[in-house]
């Protein structure tokens, strides 16, 4: 009995934990405030998304959002938590054509790579070269439109569970949709002041 009572115990302590951190997750969702109109405050809500994914996946190597192109076909990282990586110096280093955020932009599908050693596009030089050994990236998806990637990325091979999955997902939607919102009021703005 004493065996059970401590096995009970645990149990407990771990569905607590399991929902208390369920619980920040979603006081960060319904927290993210996307009746925003201008470039700063997009910048902010980027920021932030970052910040949430670092501290409640949490991502030990640090988060970034990559925003795609299409016209031009390129990628700028917008937001990273991961130290040292200026955005600058991350932007040169995303693979355009070939390469996993690419996949997941074209395919709209998230992609789980829990050990960067079985990478199926071959790991890009950058991760290895700021220790990091999982990612998972899901797409930006807004309006029938592949905006970028929101990638979690750690320092140790890591199973990401469904649960972080939706939570990553769901943040990047909340993003896409921030995203078509500021770019709408700036396409209004600008043709508001045509019109004048």
């Amino acid at each position: 009995t004493y065996r059970a009572t401590l096995y009970d115990i645990t149990e407990r302590r771990r569905t607590t934990q399991a929902l208390a951190a369920q619980g920040r997750r979603q006081s960060a969702l319904a927290g993210l405030e996307l009746s925003i109109n201008q470039q700063h405050e997009l910048q902010a809500i980027m920021d932030r998304v970052v910040q949430i994914v670092t501290e409640l996946l949490p991502a030990t190597g640090g988060a970034s959002m990559i925003l795609w192109d299409a016209k031009q076909e390129t990628f700028t990282i917008s937001s990273s938590s991961v130290p040292q990586q200026g955005n600058n110096l991350g932007a040169k280093r995303v693979r355009p054509k070939t390469g996993a955020s690419r996949w997941i932009v074209d395919r709209r599908q998230p992609m789980i790579v829990s050990d960067i050693r079985e990478d199926p596009f071959t790991a890009n030089q950058m991760l290895p070269d700021f220790d990091l050994k999982a990612y998972a990236g899901v797409p930006l998806l807004a309006d029938n439109q592949s905006l970028g990637v929101l990638y979690a990325l750690d320092k140790t091979p890591r199973q990401y569970s469904s649960e972080d999955i939706e939570f990553l997902s769901a943040l990047a939607h909340r993003t896409a949709a921030a995203i078509i919102k500021v770019r709408l009021y700036e396409s209004l703005q600008q043709a508001k002041e045509t019109a004048e």
